[in-house]
């Protein structure tokens, strides 16, 4: 496991940490529609119907463009992704400042690995994994800038 809880944050990573941490709490909110997030998030643009994600067109502050994804059985909100601009300036150091430790996930051939956070939020029936993607691996991957941040939604207990 890896944690930068012990390194200094840059002022200006504060505000799109908070951000993630924000909208973590929000997805983890019981109950939550689709058109909530939608309504959180942006504008939905184009809807080819489950199992595709809904793209959506961001209005949050920083981010590029978004996507939803749904449970095919319920309908319900299942994945998140937002694609951030680069000056968003989001690094997994500011990250692990407001979630806590990530661990590596094993990547694909040619293919970075991912990032994931347990922020520890959650309700009663939905907990919320953070799963990032960054520019590049190896020993500077705390400061690497995020390409892809992805918020699943979990059942408690499932």
């Amino acid at each position: 496991m890896n944690s930068a809880n012990n390194n200094a944050v840059p002022a200006d990573d504060e505000g799109p940490a908070d951000m993630i941490l924000d909208i973590a709490g929000f997805l983890s909110r019981d109950p939550l529609s689709l058109d909530d997030v939608i309504e959180r998030v942006g504008e939905a643009v184009a809807d080819p119907g489950i199992p595709m994600p809904i793209a959506l067109r961001p209005t949050l502050p920083g981010v590029r463009s978004a996507s939803l994804t749904r449970y095919p059985d319920t309908g319900l909100p299942y994945l998140l992704t937002l694609v951030p601009s680069p000056d968003l300036h989001l690094t997994p150091r500011a990250l692990a400042a407001v979630l806590g430790e990530y661990r590596r996930l094993a990547g694909d051939r040619g293919r970075n690995p991912g990032l994931i956070f347990y922020p520890g939020i959650g309700g009663a029936r939905w907990s919320v994994a953070v799963i990032v993607e960054v520019e590049r691996m190896g020993d500077e991957i705390d400061i690497a800038p995020v390409t892809s941040i992805a918020f699943r939604r979990d059942p408690v207990g499932g």
